[in-house]
């Protein structure tokens, strides 16, 4: 097995967390339009196996639709 250096277990780390971080945006994107459209529930029940995801959405909702 070749070990990576600290360098590059570094890179892949911030590549990953970069990954995660555009993908809660796009989500959050996608969810802003659902709440717009009422879709909240149907938003939430579709992405009930993505805890973090679905927690996203729930505090989006709220917060840019009181």
């Amino acid at each position: 097995m070749v070990r990576r250096t600290d360098k590059e277990v570094e890179l892949q780390r911030q590549s990953h967390q970069n990954v995660a971080a555009e993908s809660l945006n796009c989500f959050k994107e996608v969810a802003a339009c659902w709440c717009a459209q009422g879709g909240a529930l149907k938003l939430k029940s579709l992405n009930r196996q993505t805890s973090a995801f679905s927690a996203a959405a729930d505090s989006h909702c709220t917060d840019t639709f009181p």
